[in-house]
């Protein structure tokens, strides 16, 4: 989950689906005429095929950061006529093919995601429910749709958007001004957000529903919502180290997500949690340096103040978020 720089990207995967046609009724058919004025029997081969121009969260460059973040391990194809599921198909590669009826049809492809093959409906598919634990730092959950018009469509592209929001911390300086408590020896233990949010629908619509490390615990997920190190940051001195953290969109209407940084300082442990904005799926949101000024709070939900610490939030079209420097 660590990289020593990062290059701005932009993270939507395309989905190219090309259409082929396959009467089983007679080759000279009028392919303008659809739906109702096709003859009983009529339909459409539909191939699907996924492409990523991305590239887990892990430890390493950016160039694998972004590769990882950007894998296709499944793939999952839903046509839907109206609100009626028209055909489905799912596929351990990144291309399939499925079979369903000429007409205009929604097309939805959902990439990484869990097993929905007992989805019978739009409206069902769209207001599921995606768990946080079903992803993985290379196998990040994607949707994404088009409307077609079959057979007349020979083609479509369908572009995904990963579910998660990313959280990165560039950068944690230390500016201790008192010199007692600058010649006491300061190591970062760990990184991790709080009050994770849990799920989103596939349409994204949802508030959360669940939450992942609440109450101060910080041992859930955490190949996704934290890192453990032992990183000594002598004062006035940097650790520029990049650490990358993906949970659910929050709109933040029933609390917020949080940063939490663990450290030991001398032989008492402080935390100082960063409250984070209102995030969106696939959206980066960048501290591009937290600068810590003195001892934190004595637990992980206790505020603290700009005088503790300081810290900006960018946001990055993954969409990057900047967050600007914070001194706590």
């Amino acid at each position: 989950m660590k990289c020593n720089y990062l290059k701005t990207m932009r993270t939507r995967t395309l989905i190219s689906a090309l259409m082929g046609i396959a009467s089983l009724t007679a080759c000279n058919k009028n392919l303008s005429k659809i739906e109702y004025d096709l003859p009983v029997g009529e339909v459409c081969e539909l191939t699907v095929r996924a492409s990523s121009e991305l590239s887990v969260k892990a430890t390493g460059g950016s160039d694998v950061i972004g590769a990882n973040e950007k894998l296709i391990k499944n793939l999952q194809v839903f046509v839907f006529r109206g609100d009626f599921l028209d055909a489905y198909q799912r596929a351990a590669t990144s291309s399939l093919s499925l079979t369903c009826t000429a007409g205009e049809r929604v097309v939805y492809a959902i990439v990484n995601g869990p097993d929905l093959s007992s989805i019978s409906s739009k409206n069902a598919l769209e207001s599921y429910m995606v768990d946080l634990s079903v992803n993985a730092v290379n196998a990040l959950v994607m949707t994404g749709y088009n409307t077609v018009t079959l057979p007349q469509s020979e083609a479509v592209d369908i572009s995904v958007d990963r579910l998660v929001s990313r959280v990165v911390v560039k950068k944690i300086s230390r500016d201790f001004e008192s010199n007692s408590l600058g010649a006491l020896k300061l190591t970062i233990k760990k990184l991790y957000l709080s009050d994770a949010a849990g799920n989103v629908s596939v349409d994204t619509k949802s508030s959360p529903s669940k939450w992942y490390n609440t109450a101060g615990k910080s041992n859930e997920l955490t190949t996704l919502l934290s890192d453990s190190l032992s990183e000594e940051i002598p004062n006035k001195s940097s650790y520029s180290t990049q650490h990358y953290f993906y949970t659910m969109p929050n709109d933040a209407k029933a609390k917020s997500t949080k940063l939490i940084i663990e450290v030991q300082l001398g032989e008492q442990v402080f935390y100082y949690p960063i409250v984070l904005p209102a995030l969106e799926g696939n959206h980066s949101y960048e501290i591009s340096e937290i600068v810590i000024k003195r001892p934190g709070a004595d637990t992980p939900d206790t505020p603290v103040t700009s005088e503790d610490v300081s810290f900006s939030i960018s946001i990055n079209d993954w969409s990057v978020v900047p967050i600007s420097e914070q001194i706590i």
